[in-house]
């Protein structure tokens, strides 16, 4: 049976003949202190507050908007069949003006176009019970007319004939709705004129315009204290 020797290095050795085989003294694991149970808590706290945050800010995007489940015209009328909700992260002051309620916006018409999977907002849409007048025209316009019309608003037209002291104006149509602006792309390099849809109350109104632009250049005034 072997002996056991204490070395200089403070290690057991056991001697068992010539071979001696040495055994580290490892030391005592202790318990955590108060302070790591205390600073691993407020981890666990953090982490838990961490996902109740998330969780919060996943649910506001739980509210559903109405948006066009297919594309719709300028002047036509929103059926049932074309509104769909769906889940939408709003801010409020996108949210106030849109519609949570997909029968809100039937019977409606758009007085732009809307493509498919766009929200509908009220300023893109007619009041409830009032359609256009069903008279639409398209004319070419100065590419400078266009910029800062607001699309469903309504419009004066004049027409400027001639050019210099031999150049007169005159009004063409009064009260006209902008329904849209089709730009066309340009073509080597060349910009193309842009196009202005607009809705008119009568078919003698579309003549005259569809004259008016064959004759002169017209002019596009925002209607004052109208309302889109």
């Amino acid at each position: 049976m072997g002996t056991m020797v204490e070395a200089s290095s403070g290690e057991i050795e056991e001697q068992d003949g010539p071979a001696r085989r040495a055994r580290p003294l490892r030391p005592r694991r202790s318990l955590p202190g108060g302070r790591a149970v205390v600073g691993g808590f407020l981890v666990a706290a953090a982490a838990v507050g961490l996902f109740a945050s998330y969780l919060q800010a996943t649910s506001r995007a739980a509210a559903r908007f109405a948006v066009a489940r297919v594309a719709i015209g300028a002047g036509q009328p929103v059926r049932a069949s074309d509104v769909a909700l769906a889940a939408v992260d709003l801010p409020a002051t996108v949210a106030v003006h849109a519609f949570g309620n997909a029968g809100a916006v039937v019977g409606r018409v758009a007085l732009a176009p809307i493509a498919a999977g766009e929200l509908f907002q009220d300023g893109g849409l007619t009041a409830v019970g009032v359609g256009l007048s069903g008279r639409q025209v398209a004319v070419p316009v100065d590419a400078s007319q266009v910029d800062g019309l607001a699309l469903g608003g309504w419009v004066d037209v004049l027409v400027t004939v001639g050019q210099g002291t031999d150049s007169h104006t005159d009004v063409v149509a009064s009260g006209a709705r902008l329904l849209g602006v089709i730009r066309p792309k340009s073509t080597l390099g060349v910009s193309s004129t842009p196009v202005v849809q607009l809705d008119v109350a009568d078919f003698g109104t579309v003549k005259a315009l569809v004259q008016a632009a064959h004759d002169g250049a017209l002019t596009l005034v925002p209607a004052p204290g109208s309302e889109g």
